[in-house]
């Protein structure tokens, strides 16, 4: 969480940085296998575990569903990224934020892990 002072935003600030910005988006990092077993072992014992889905998995749809499927994982959807898993689908718990659902609340407070996917 970040919090800023209420007058943050409306001071004036002089723009005097040189500084060039990069354009191109940087390299995807690939996990080192360790990492992967790591998050693994954590799926693996836990208990209650709950993912948050963000925008960031639109382009692994069909992975991502795998995935929530086979590990028996209950998901929760963020409002930008509604649609990416199916509202019928068996493990959609809904939305959190001014249209949340309950389940999904009630499934973060109980979660021993909570996964985050495609969220910034």
């Amino acid at each position: 969480m970040l919090v800023l002072p209420n007058d943050l935003l409306t001071q004036k600030i002089d723009d005097h940085t040189d500084k060039k910005i990069d354009k191109e988006p940087p390299a995807p990092k690939k996990p080192s296998v360790e990492s992967i077993q790591d998050a693994a072992k954590l799926i693996e014992n836990s208990k209650k575990p709950v993912m948050l889905i963000g925008l960031g998995t639109k382009h692994a749809k069909k992975e991502l569903r795998i995935f929530i499927e086979k590990a028996n994982i209950p998901s929760i959807i963020t409002l930008p990224s509604k649609g990416i898993l199916p509202d019928d689908h068996p493990y959609n718990l809904g939305n959190l934020g001014k249209i949340g659902t309950k389940p999904s609340y009630q499934a973060m407070q109980d979660a021993d892990l909570l996964i985050l996917a495609g969220t910034n």
